[in-house]
């Protein structure tokens, strides 16, 4: 198994590990997660009930973040990571992790309370002594479900993204959750559009797009060169939703703009890419090479594969950007600056025609054979920019900075005091 099973784990005040515990911790959290320690090594799930449980060990936490997946999917919750600490401050959070290696990984980037739960007793234990009011979901894995069944606590679902990728954003799924985060009237649009049966106007908040108000940490290289920043995204897991870029466009586009003396390349390619496709797996490798290569051959050119575990600053640092149907197209609208957009080559793909790529200049196959003339054509005749900018605030309200985190952190509070409410007229005789 890995070593997945050999015990459950707590940070960042102390670690429980079959060695015992190093406490290392902010001083309001440091009681509780001792006791939380106890709990979890004397494995108390068989020997108390959770009623005792919830009696004798209270846990201040009021949102606990739901993240179940490995480490692929990491990039669906570390871009949330600033707008939690930023919650942090008005209601205490805890990430739950189920996978050590992703535990292990998130460790080293937030100073939020993780705790490993490989058992579903041990979730049992949690739930049962924090009184949690919240819960909070990024993805829509089915280990969800584990979490959902809890039936005292809100439960809401954030998404990690705002993208044109209806049968995700606008998934049947979001029934399962008692609220919906969505970025703005976009999504609320084609939320309503889509989903039958479904009261949008009571479960579904606007927040805008919180995890772009995350310190901008790049420097912009110096340059004479167009810094062309190539994001494409993973190669999808069904026809309808096969946007990726990499085995139909990559090739071409990374080695035109690597062979011109006038533009630099940033690679930014999507962490799930080869999680379905071994061919589009392989097809990265090799595009990678191809950057470092040419980095090496010509340092001064500046070209750079780029893996940062944060998506965001890189917008900031290109001139221009090409990417696929996805949400990094729909963020970079608020930089306002020239954006094309691939036209996928499977006729089975879902694309929305009518929606923002019309502010955006589209990327066939048969346009490969001159990348860069294309880039300094949407650069220096862009008749766009104004479009983009209406539809960024379509879809993302409010640009102001700050602005969605502020509004994020008004829906949790929103959320929780509406269970507040609900658990307080409700009998004693149906709790639990």
């Amino acid at each position: 198994m890995n070593g997945e099973r050999s015990g459950d784990t707590v940070t960042r005040g102390m670690r429980i590990t079959d060695q015992g515990v190093s406490e290392q911790w902010k001083q309001r959290y440091k009681q509780a997660r001792s006791r939380l320690a106890t709990l979890l090594r004397r494995r108390l799930t068989a020997s108390r009930t959770p009623n005792e449980i919830l009696t004798r060990v209270p846990l201040p936490f009021d949102v606990v973040v739901h993240f179940a997946d490995s480490p692929i999917n990491l990039y669906q919750i570390r871009q949330w990571l600033h707008p939690l600490e930023q919650l942090n401050e008005r209601h205490p959070v805890v990430i739950l992790t189920r996978n050590t290696r992703s535990f292990n990984a998130l460790s080293g980037e937030t100073d939020l309370p993780i705790i490993n739960a490989l058992r579903v007793g041990t979730i049992d234990n949690i739930v049962w002594s924090a009184n949690i009011k919240l819960c909070l979901y990024v993805n829509q894995t089915a280990r969800n479900f584990t979490m959902l069944r809890y039936p005292n606590m809100m439960h809401t679902f954030l998404s990690h993204g705002e993208s044109d990728k209806t049968l995700f954003i606008a998934s049947n799924q979001l029934k399962a959750y008692d609220f919906t985060f969505a970025a703005g009237d976009a999504a609320v649009d084609r939320i309503e559009r889509n989903l039958i049966h479904y009261d949008v106007q009571r479960r579904v908040r606007k927040i805008g797009r919180p995890p772009l108000d995350a310190p901008r940490t790049t420097t912009r290289y110096q340059t004479e060169r167009t810094t062309v920043l190539y994001a494409p995204t993973w190669e999808g897991d069904r026809p309808s939703g096969a946007y990726g870029s990499v085995l139909s466009h990559g090739r071409q586009i990374v080695e035109s703009l690597l062979g011109s003396t006038t533009h630099r390349l940033i690679y930014r390619p999507h962490p799930r890419t080869g999680a379905n496709s071994a061919s589009a797996g392989q097809e990265d490798q090799h595009l990678r090479q191809l950057v470092e290569q040419a980095a090496q051959q010509d340092p001064e050119a500046g070209h750079r594969v780029d893996t940062a575990p944060h998506f965001g600053p890189q917008m900031y640092e290109a001139d221009i950007m090409i990417t696929d149907i996805s949400a990094v197209a729909v963020d970079f609208l608020v930089t306002e600056k020239p954006l094309i957009v691939t036209r996928p080559v499977g006729k089975d793909a879902l694309v929305n025609h009518e929606g923002m790529l019309r502010a955006t200049y589209e990327l066939p196959v048969t346009r490969l054979q001159d990348v860069p003339n294309v880039v300094d054509s949407c650069i220096n005749n862009d008749t766009k920019r104004q479009e983009r900018h209406t539809w960024a605030e379509y879809h993302f309200g409010d640009l102001t900075p700050g602005a969605a985190t502020r509004q994020f952190t008004d829906a949790c509070s929103e959320v929780i005091e509406t269970r507040e409410k609900l658990i307080a007229n409700r009998s004693d005789d149906s709790a639990y």
